[in-house]
């Protein structure tokens, strides 16, 4: 479990005109235990799994996503965008333990 919160954003193509569609791709390590599924003990562990992720462009949130155990285990997530300014693309997943993880990659237009 030493990579949970490991994070990786990818935006493609590298180079973007004002308007152009971005296609992000996402991914962040994390066990996602639902807390449904007996352990090797026979015991229900304490659930542990993102709740929420959230997307900025620049200072500007642009998308929220109520999440639940149901994710898969290190879920990735792709999406498209338009690209409109030069501006920093951050994701920010937060746990039902409270811990946030983030990461972030460079729109140049």
């Amino acid at each position: 479990m030493a990579q949970i919160g490991k994070a990786s954003v990818r935006v493609f193509p590298r180079s973007y005109k004002k308007g152009d569609e971005v296609t992000v791709k996402t991914r962040v390590f994390h066990p996602q235990v639902n807390g449904r599924v007996k352990n090797q003990e026979g015991l229900y562990p304490e659930p542990f799994f993102i709740n929420e992720i959230k997307v900025f462009y620049g200072d500007e949130m642009i998308m929220e996503v109520k999440a639940s155990a149901g994710l898969s285990v290190n879920p990735f997530f792709n999406f498209t965008m338009k690209a409109t300014r030069s501006a920093p693309l951050k994701m920010v997943w937060k746990d039902n333990q409270g811990k946030e993880y983030s990461e972030q990659d460079e729109i140049k237009v």
